[in-house]
């Protein structure tokens, strides 16, 4: 009886150590859909040597599959989202957001829907930029400069004013003509190189990123300066109230921004 009982014991005893084998793989498994479910629209993957200042970020479209049809007011981030999304690609370069985008947990779609929530969003797609940086302690529009001004500048003169902008580790949203739409559109400059500037375009791959080829007439450059000590101090609150003395004029931009 004894004998016979063995090689079922055996069989029973392969049984349960395969299944103890497999129980952390499947929660594993488990916990990590729980966290991409978390992360809300979908996250990119960050590489350990991924930089501060580089990185899937910069490649951002606002036609991206994962947040095209994020709502801005009755308008979504595909349609009208380049400011939505260059702004977020500056958070994460300034390394204001850049924990949480390590973590997948921030994103233009994310972001957007952070801004409509807060209440941020205009009906028409608009950004309220006031709102936007009085509710943040970490970031000041540190200069605005009118297209007025800029175009007439030889292209070497432009080049240099961007690149001294770059150099004091600032960050350069333009607000550009669109030749091909008519409308403006926001890009980001990353650097300049041979007397072009290189640019972070969430609307188009098809363009050269040199911003002079691409876009020669400009509506308008704010340029923002980041202060990464005090956004770990602060609340990061979107939905804090906004102190007057924190508000910054930047109506014309938005004016700019909700044609888009």
């Amino acid at each position: 009886m004894n004998k016979r009982k063995k090689p079922f014991l055996r069989l029973l005893s392969l049984i349960l150590a395969a299944f103890l084998l497999f129980l952390p793989v499947a929660v594993s498994a488990a916990g990590g859909g729980e966290t991409a479910a978390k992360s809300g629209v979908g996250a990119d993957t960050v590489d350990e040597e991924e930089s501060i200042r580089s990185g899937a970020f910069a490649n951002w479209k606002q036609r991206d599959p994962r947040w095209h049809d994020q709502s801005l007011g009755y308008s979504s981030v595909g349609r009208s989202g380049c400011y939505v999304t260059s702004l977020s690609m500056i958070l994460v370069a300034s390394g204001l957001e850049w924990e949480r985008y390590e973590k997948g947990e921030f994103n233009p779609g994310i972001f957007a829907a952070e801004l409509k929530e807060a209440g941020l969003i205009t009906a028409g797609g608009g950004l309220d930029l006031e709102g936007f940086v009085a509710s943040r302690a970490d970031l000041t529009i540190a200069e605005s400069i009118d297209g007025a001004d800029f175009d007439p500048l030889p292209q070497s003169e432009k080049a240099q004013l961007i690149q001294d902008q770059l150099n004091a580790g600032r960050f350069v949203f333009i607000i550009a003509h669109n030749p091909t739409t008519g409308n403006r559109h926001a890009v980001v400059a990353s650097a300049v190189e041979n007397g072009e500037v290189l640019v972070c375009d969430p609307g188009y791959t098809s363009k050269t990123g040199l911003f002079f080829e691409d876009y020669p007439s400009v509506s308008e450059i704010i340029v923002f300066a980041a202060d990464v000590e005090e956004c770990e101090d602060s609340e990061k609150n979107f939905g804090s109230d906004i102190p007057s003395a924190l508000a910054v004029s930047a109506s014309s931009l938005w004016n700019h921004l909700s044609n888009i």
